[in-house]
């Protein structure tokens, strides 16, 4: 921003960028509201990357989510986690995972805090 002015095309180029990072690919003039809950999160997870955040909180990001949507969050938040960003999450980690030692998605991402206790 210079002068009071905004610089639409760096904007929407940086915008694109994050995303991008993320695996994300979205019409970045379409508005939030539009956008189905799992685009809203990944535009929320891009925005708090771009002020350099090194931790992520999220309250139960999974709740409202189709499996698909769940194996997309978790390996954003698997990427995340490898480049640094600690994640905490009241519920990103499924039963199932909770119960059984098979590899998932969930159980790939290592150590999270997780209601009140650590998870491996």
């Amino acid at each position: 921003m210079a002068s009071g002015l905004v610089d639409w095309r760096r904007m929407y180029r940086d915008a694109e960028q994050l995303l991008s990072s993320l695996g994300v690919h979205l019409d970045l003039k379409t508005k939030a509201r539009y956008l189905s809950v799992a685009q809203q999160q990944m535009v929320e997870i891009a925005r708090a990357l771009s002020v350099n955040a090194r931790i992520l909180i999220m309250d139960e990001p999974t709740s409202a989510l189709t499996l698909n949507e769940v194996a997309d969050l978790f390996q954003i938040v698997r990427r995340l986690r490898e480049n640094g960003t600690a994640i905490l999450s009241s519920r990103i980690v499924s039963k199932s995972c909770l119960k059984s030692r098979i590899e998932s998605p969930c159980c790939a991402m290592g150590p999270m805090w997780i209601r009140d206790q650590w998870m491996a």
